[in-house]
């Protein structure tokens, strides 16, 4: 549902240019043309939905929107999340970072990675609410939003990283040919893969549950 909201919105802001032109040259059409870039769907960074609503970036700014009603607001901008992470001690963004929405059903937020951790904000955009700290070689993750909390790899170990930055190890072994949580190919032919020494999702969630 919300995928087809931002295709019809792409193509509405289309059909809005095209409808004050009786007709179309091959300037207007093929690539290269004069005015062939005003007939390419804007590429608005960052749009997703939080919750009912729509965020996107603009400049140094994420905007949310309601649908239906066109007025945008500022969400949060790069000096907001500076002083945020500034009072946590981390490094300062030079940009906005790549965001992330997170929903449970009933709640949702916005999470980015930054100085090796990952970073969530109240859905507002006022405060950090979880602080999740990173080890180098840190990979794979996955994060359960009904839980708040992190699965990662890390060479032959699965971890999980609750809300309160408590890092707890799910299974690790010595072996190097035994690979925690992992997609492996089989071997046995080219188009066969099975998660080998592995663990599936509802495994994780049932053992930290």
């Amino acid at each position: 549902m919300k995928l087809r909201f931002l295709f019809i919105l792409a193509i509405t802001q289309f059909m809005a240019v095209s409808a004050q032109l009786k007709e179309f040259s091959l300037d207007n059409l093929m690539p290269g043309g004069k005015t062939y870039a005003r007939f390419v769907p804007k590429n608005i960074k960052q749009l997703q939905f939080l919750g009912e609503n729509y965020i996107y970036q603009k400049g140094d700014s994420i905007m949310i929107v309601k649908p239906g009603n066109h007025k945008e607001k500022v969400l949060v901008t790069v000096k907001d999340i500076n002083r945020f992470i500034a009072e946590k001690g981390l490094k300062p963004v030079g940009s906005m970072p790549r965001i992330s929405v997170w929903e449970d059903g009933k709640e949702n937020g916005i999470s980015f990675l930054h100085d090796k951790h990952f970073i969530h904000l109240s859905a507002d955009g006022s405060s950090i609410e979880q602080l999740y700290p990173l080890e180098k070689g840190d990979t794979d993750f996955d994060f359960d939003p009904h839980k708040r909390q992190y699965a990662l790899t890390n060479e032959n170990g699965l971890y999980i990283i609750l809300p309160n930055g408590e890092r707890i190890t799910v299974g690790k072994d010595s072996n190097g040919y035994i690979s925690m949580g992992a997609i492996m190919y089989t071997g046995m032919n080219s188009g066969s893969r099975r998660a080998l020494f592995g663990l599936r999702k509802e495994m994780l969630l049932h053992f930290t549950g």
